[in-house]
């Protein structure tokens, strides 16, 4: 899971590298059709202005930075998270192991008692 600052920076970052790819200087060995790619996708790719406001109204989406202390706490919410989920997993293949050993479709099959 993405905290928000880490999608920020991500955007960034792409941002950058798409802006590279478009300049010759930078990156030479690019294809003229790569650049032009580049240059369509950034053509109304989000902005530095795009961001603050998407902050402003989603932070729970975008955040240029986290207070420390709560994205701490984010992410043992996350890490929790993600433990519950492997761990229901776990439980739903136990499950579907049992159903197969039982069978109910067998009709010789008779509960043990």
């Amino acid at each position: 899971m993405t905290l928000p600052d880490e999608r920020y920076r991500s955007i960034m970052q792409a941002r950058r590298l798409l802006q590279e790819l478009c300049d010759p200087k930078l990156t030479p060995r690019v294809a003229a059709g790569i650049r032009d790619r580049a240059r369509g996708a950034l053509r109304h790719y989000p902005g530095e202005f795009d961001l603050q406001q998407l902050e402003q109204f989603a932070p729970h989406i975008v955040q240029q930075r986290m207070e420390p202390l709560y994205k701490m706490i984010k992410q043992h919410e996350m890490a929790d998270s993600v433990s519950k989920d492997y761990a229901a997993e776990g439980m739903i293949k136990q499950h579907d192991s049992a159903a197969k050993k039982i069978n109910l479709d067998d009709p010789n099959w008779e509960p043990n008692l």
